[in-house]
């Protein structure tokens, strides 16, 4: 399968105003029900309807991206039920429409995510993982390159998207560069390939 490519929108402003009335709205839904097993299922719905075409996927996709200084718990809870159906999701489909829609957006944005929400973070640091290890790197006179081990129908990047990916999680000082940093190390350690040297070449 041929790695995917990052979209480049530059509707954001539209997307962020979208997700912001999504989640306006989920809060007077919420409010008006009174168990915890009506409230998942009409969240569930909710986000179901969000999967139709990556128009709407893009609103799903700002709305986690979503933080305010003062985030409100009723907001709080929301995105967290969204991340966590979200990945049951992912998890449970690999080849979803919406796990092709994940890993086609910007690193940037992916991070956003993963500062909000440790879970998506713990996936998305998984998902590097194996897309590395779906790599071999294979030595000519004139150099090295990295291709695929093996033809597969899982959703994978390219070898330079990686690294971006891994830049852009070790762009600033926070728990999530603190956490990739402290789990590349340990693939060094591990030795088990020398494709994560390489990386940590790169990000040094």
């Amino acid at each position: 399968m041929k790695p995917i490519t990052v979209i480049n929108s530059d509707r954001s402003l539209y997307y962020e105003v979208k997700a912001e009335i999504f989640l306006d709205y989920l809060k007077g839904v919420v409010e008006q029900l009174t168990t915890e097993e009506q409230i998942e299922t009409s969240l569930s719905k909710a986000f179901e309807s969000l999967c139709e075409n990556e128009d709407k996927m893009a609103i799903l996709l700002h709305m986690l991206m979503h933080r305010e200084e003062e985030t409100t718990k009723e907001v709080q809870e929301i995105q967290e039920f969204a991340v966590s159906w979200m990945l049951l999701k992912l998890l449970s489909n690999k080849n979803d429409p919406l796990t092709h829609f994940i890993w086609k957006q910007s690193a940037t944005k992916l991070r956003t995510i993963a500062v909000n929400n440790s879970a998506f973070y713990n996936f998305y640091s998984d998902f590097l993982v194996n897309c590395v290890n779906m790599l071999e790197c294979n030595s000519y006179p004139a150099g090295s390159e990295w291709k695929l081990r093996q033809i597969s129908n899982d959703v994978t990047l390219s070898r330079d998207a990686i690294l971006n990916h891994y830049k852009c999680l070790l762009s600033a000082n926070d728990d999530v560069c603190h956490a990739t940093r402290e789990n590349l190390l340990r693939l060094v350690a591990q030795g088990n390939t020398a494709i994560w040297n390489e990386i940590l070449s790169f990000i040094a």
